[in-house]
């Protein structure tokens, strides 16, 4: 069931939030100012896009047959939300909502000192339109598929792993990310390097990664 079916204008969608974090839902320790970064933002256009992601990310994380709204899966996504408008304004303004929830299912439910220079490394119109199309393709009622969301990103952050830059080189990101974007519009991502199941299989036992309180 979805989260934000009444919600009528933007602060309906924070007084859900609101609710929830209140009531004690847990979320990661570092997207706490998140929300606050949300509550702070008057712009209309802004809110908009706010909501037209609020709404992706609810309409995907929803299961159909659950009768709650499932918010424990949602509520870091909508709170680092707020972060990425607060540490990649520019990067926020130039990417329309399909693009940012691509960004966010992808790539981060967290911002943190480790993927900071990524996320502004991924955060590219071109690629982003590229993984959203490449998701949906074969996928009946043109649905994204959010495991390809994440291999994509994995798969990518490998090609960076075994030959790797500086981030801060901007000639150096720009020739990388125009790879990127050849290699999943000719669907040779895969190329030379592991997928998310190859990688797990690679490993004698299945590592189960438990963040307890999230206070990462």
């Amino acid at each position: 069931m979805q989260a934000f079916g009444k919600c009528r204008n933007y602060n309906d969608y924070l007084k859900i939030l609101e609710n929830h974090i209140s009531n004690g839902t847990t979320y990661f320790e570092s997207n706490e100012e998140g929300f606050s970064i949300l509550c702070g933002i008057n712009d209309t256009d802004d809110q908009k896009k706010i909501i037209d992601i609020f709404k992706l990310v609810d309409k995907e994380l929803s299961c159909s047959s659950i009768h709650n709204d499932e918010m424990f899966k949602k509520i870091d996504y909508f709170l680092v939300l707020g972060r990425y408008y607060s540490l990649f304004r520019d990067c926020f303004d130039s990417l329309d909502a399909k693009e940012i929830f691509t960004l966010l299912m992808g790539e981060m439910s967290l911002i943190n000192d480790s993927n900071k220079d990524f996320i502004r490394l991924f955060s590219n119109r071109e690629l982003l339109d590229s993984i959203y199309k490449e998701s949906i393709e074969g996928n009946s009622n043109d649905e994204v598929s959010l495991f390809l969301f994440n291999d994509y990103f994995f798969m990518m952050g490998e090609h960076y792993s075994k030959n790797p830059f500086d981030l801060n080189d901007k000639d150096l990101c720009d020739g990388f990310i125009k790879k990127m974007i050849l290699k999943i519009n000719s669907k040779t991502l895969h190329d030379g390097v592991m997928n998310m199941i190859e990688y797990w299989e690679s490993n004698d036992e299945i590592r189960n990664i438990v963040l307890g309180g999230k206070t990462i």
